[in-house]
């Protein structure tokens, strides 16, 4: 880096953190909730509050790293860059330091450098990963090793979970104490989908209920292919459109396992989820879950008749056979 721009650029991010030192400290970030809390959702949009990047911050870093003449020098230089910015109450991996904004450097897929300037936002954090708006549609999940089997579990399960378009090491510069140290992140870009916590608040009981047997119903499917639901909590659940019936996409599911059938305690955070919104649907839900446990044909059939309205959205995600029974290679259509 010549001595002159060098120069110009740390006295341009000098002036940013002692700005934003003063008014609370980068240490004192207390706004946030621990990495543990799993209301702090990673796909779903809620906001994590961080300290802007002031305007000449942001030019500071376009202006040297978008630079033609710099960028011919770093052979391998990051795909993106970002202050280093607690992100938790008490940080202790690399990724609890990425900032509110990360400068893209690189495009995701191609790594062919930007032409424009683009900054992507942070969404909020999860209990292994941040997660970052690529786009519109899409989301950019940063985690210090893989993200488990959630791209396994959106190819088997395309019709129902949020799709994975790409997963990979990225490489992130972050600045710390006047200087950019790189560090790998594996990063996995995903479907972004509407949170169903924002949506069951404008749906009437009736509505609220056909949507819980329907979830109930996929679950039964997604179970009787083999697959331990882990973590199908309020944080697991969106929805692709607005307006009932609803079309699921399940994201977040990192942690499913396949080939075991054996009880599992996941289903609780979707129980948890109908008593939050629907107490009489729970004990009538209950009533056909745990005698049923484990005969998916029968949980499957009761659970379907009490949503009529998504027998087709069933039928199109292959849960349902054209005879109105569950749909599996057990039982194929």
């Amino acid at each position: 880096m010549r001595k002159v721009e060098q120069a110009g650029f740390q006295k341009s991010l000098e002036i940013h953190f002692q700005a934003k030192t003063k008014q609370r400290g980068l240490t004192a970030v207390t706004n946030l909730e621990d990495e543990e809390d799993e209301a702090v959702s990673e796909a779903t949009g809620v906001s994590v509050i961080m300290e802007p990047i002031s305007e000449s911050a942001r030019a500071a870093l376009v202006s040297y790293f978008l630079n033609p003449t710099i960028k011919q020098e770093q052979e391998e230089g990051p795909q993106a860059v970002c202050y280093s910015q607690p992100n938790q109450r008490r940080p202790t991996h690399t990724r609890h330091f990425l900032s509110g904004e990360l400068l893209l450097l690189q495009d995701i897929f191609t790594k062919v450098p930007v032409r424009d300037t683009k900054y992507l936002r942070l969404l909020g954090k999860g209990q292994n990963r941040v997660t970052y708006e690529l786009d519109g549609q899409r989301v950019l999940k940063l985690a210090n090793s893989s993200h488990g089997s959630e791209a396994g579990v959106s190819r088997s399960f395309g019709t129902v979970t949020a799709r994975v378009y790409w997963e990979g090491w990225i490489t992130v510069g972050m600045y710390h104490n006047r200087e950019f140290k790189n560090e790998l992140f594996y990063g996995l870009v995903q479907e972004r989908a509407l949170p169903a916590l924002g949506i069951l608040p404008t749906m009437d009981a009736h509505e609220k209920a056909e949507f819980f047997w329907y979830l109930a119903s996929v679950f039964t499917w997604i179970e009787a292919r083999g697959v331990v639901l882990k973590d199908i909590g309020p944080s697991n659940v969106a929805v692709a459109n607005r307006v009932p019936p609803l079309r699921v996409r399940l994201y977040d599911l990192q942690s499913w396992e396949f080939g075991q059938h054996r009880r599992s305690r996941g289903d609780e955070g979707f129980l948890r989820l109908v008593g939050q919104f629907s107490p009489e649907v729970l004990e009538q839900l209950r009533a056909v879950w745990n005698p049923l446990r484990l005969n998916y044909p029968a949980r499957f059939l009761k659970c379907a008749e009490n949503s009529p309205s998504y027998h087709s959205l069933l039928r199109e995600h292959q849960c349902m056979s054209s005879k109105g029974t569950l749909s599996t290679y057990f039982n194929p259509d």
